[in-house]
């Protein structure tokens, strides 16, 4: 038996579209797409992974991309002969490799 549905899908203008229909996903034009939430700051609707609209979502982006060059910086600090004392790019290290002493003492011995 075939029911009568309203659509659900949340417009731009933040009205629901609300024709009836006879699916439950949603009228002929939108049935197929994704689904918004609204924003979680300003309430505009949205249909991206944090939840926020374009103008909010900037923050969240920004704080993966620092996250991820963090851990970048990170693996190339475990290789540093003493990484557990450099957190760092480690100037130190740099320049004793650049002069040729690659020995634990004359690292740890010169500042």
């Amino acid at each position: 038996m075939i029911g009568e549905y309203s659509c659900n899908y949340l417009l731009r203008t933040g009205g629901i579209c609300a024709r009836t229909c006879r699916r439950p996903e949603g009228c002929h034009e939108h049935w197929k797409s994704r689904k918004r939430l609204p924003c979680n700051v300003c309430g505009k609707p949205t249909s991206s992974e944090p939840g926020l609209c374009r103008k909010h979502a900037n923050s969240y982006y920004v704080t993966q991309y620092i996250n991820r060059l963090r851990d970048r910086a990170l693996e190339v600090d475990l290789s540093c002969i003493h990484a557990p004392l450099c957190f760092a790019v480690c100037g130190h290290c740099l320049n004793m490799v650049a002069y040729g002493r690659n020995d634990i003492a004359s690292i740890f011995a010169s500042p």
